[in-house]
């Protein structure tokens, strides 16, 4: 049973408000309705690759008239995690170079900062790392992931930005964040801790900057088990979109199961403004 009166939203932006360089349907609607009722709202972005001043200017570009404050990424949660568990801690990051710069940026010794897959010097190889990061990395080499298990088997803490398995783009689903973890997890043994959704973290994180509760924030998502999934370990109702990740066939096999489903937020308008 949904609840009728919203406070704020949490929303995803792959597959919800754009799938690739493609704005969807809704999108420009939705947050000018936001904007004009001044209902708080934070875009939560798995996206490992960029920051979350990056992602509102990506957001602007699209033609979202929005602010960096309105942004929430799971890259910038797990560093800053990563910086207050091992402050100036050893890290290696298998990630693109804007996660590995993320993390020297706050304090931490990224030992392959300028180097993919090799540590930047001798005297500090991967096995020395305190904490092994793990993100989307487009650019990801044998050799790497050898030095990532490295660090893990010499006893690295294991955490990960998210473990989305695809991504949604124009031309299907690629590889995500969650395939190159796959295979870390496997080779080393170990399990990561995991940042970002399907985890609650990211979205507990937002609902506290909106003054908001569980009770009355909806989650808004296109992947069941990934945005579903952390409303419902959130405590959130959830509105499901199918316009990214997901289809009606997931749902009739899926153990989360959205308060709501729509074909996209043009489709999904008249309930959201209904809940007001």
């Amino acid at each position: 049973m949904g609840n009728t009166m919203y406070r704020a939203f949490a929303i995803d932006l792959d597959g919800v408000f754009w799938r690739g360089s493609q704005k969807l349907p809704g999108a420009d609607e939705f947050l000018a309705y936001l904007h004009e009722l001044r209902i708080p709202y934070r875009f939560l972005s798995n996206n490992s690759m960029i920051s979350a001043e990056d992602t509102a200017e990506k957001l602007r570009t699209f033609g979202f008239s929005t602010t960096n404050e309105h942004v929430v990424t799971a890259g910038s949660a797990a560093v800053t995690y990563i910086a207050r568990k091992f402050p100036q801690g050893k890290v290696w990051v298998t990630g693109l170079p804007t996660l590995r710069r993320l993390a020297a940026s706050h304090g931490l010794h990224t030992l392959n900062l300028e180097r993919n897959d090799a540590p930047d010097h001798p005297e500090f190889p991967a096995e020395s790392a305190d904490v092994v990061l793990v993100g989307l990395d487009r650019t990801v080499t044998y050799a790497g992931l050898q030095q990532a298990n490295c660090a893990l088997r010499a006893g690295a803490a294991f955490i990960a930005v998210n473990k989305d398995p695809v991504i949604p783009m124009e031309h299907g689903l690629d590889p995500g964040c969650g395939a190159i973890l796959a295979a870390l997890e496997t080779a080393s043994g170990k399990k990561a801790e995991i940042i970002g959704k399907p985890a609650p973290r990211l979205l507990l994180e937002s609902i506290q900057q909106m003054n908001a509760t569980p009770a009355n924030t909806l989650m808004i998502g296109d992947a069941l088990d990934m945005d579903i999934a952390a409303g419902v370990a959130a405590g959130t109702d959830t509105l499901l979109l199918l316009s990214g990740v997901s289809t009606m066939l997931d749902v009739a096999k899926s153990p989360y199961q959205p308060t709501y489903i729509r074909q996209n937020l043009q489709d999904a308008l008249p309930l959201l403004k209904n809940a007001q």
